[in-house]
């Protein structure tokens, strides 16, 4: 073995008795489900035309126990759609900033019997909050990418210390 350096053999018997490990540089306890919110529409929405309209609904805004948040609903562009948004985003707009972020879709067998749409039946979603991206004097908005456009749901909600109502 002429001309190999001793080092390199000496490193390489090392990590073959040792072995070789990578770590993540993500801490051990992050939760996946949880909205990573930007502050712009993420880019492959931002040259989407705006538009209002759709109908929609948050059905549910739950204080978890560490103070988090999750937010449930569905939306869809209309009553008989044939079909829905691939995609929700979520606003969460502040005094300081709007921030946006991509939501976990979930199938609403209760939404497309309501409106007797089969097509409807992948319309839910959840998002869920670290207690300090959502804090009381937040408005909440939701987003349907839908036919090139991005629809903004007229509903949204108000996050107060003793409740939720509609944003002012």
């Amino acid at each position: 073995m002429n001309g190999v350096n001793p080092n390199y053999l000496a490193a390489l018997f090392l990590i073959s008795i040792i072995g070789c490990t990578q770590r993540d540089d993500l801490t051990d306890n992050i939760d996946l489900h949880r909205v990573i919110l930007f502050s712009k529409i993420p880019l492959d929405y931002r040259f989407l035309q705006p538009a209002a309209g759709g109908k929609c609904n948050f059905e549910r805004v739950t204080k978890e126990l560490n103070g988090d948040y999750s937010v449930v609903g569905w939306a869809i562009p209309s009553v008989d759609a044939k079909f829905v948004a691939k995609t929700y985003l979520i606003s969460v707009d502040s005094n300081k900033s709007i921030r946006f972020g991509v939501t976990r879709k979930q199938e609403r067998s209760d939404v497309a019997d309501h409106f007797d749409n089969k097509q409807l039946l992948d319309v839910g979603f959840l998002a869920r909050f670290k207690k300090s991206d959502l804090q009381s004097g937040a408005c909440i908005s939701i987003y349907q990418i839908y036919n090139r456009t991005m629809l903004k749901c007229n509903t949204n909600l108000y996050i107060k210390e003793d409740g939720i109502e509609p944003c002012p």
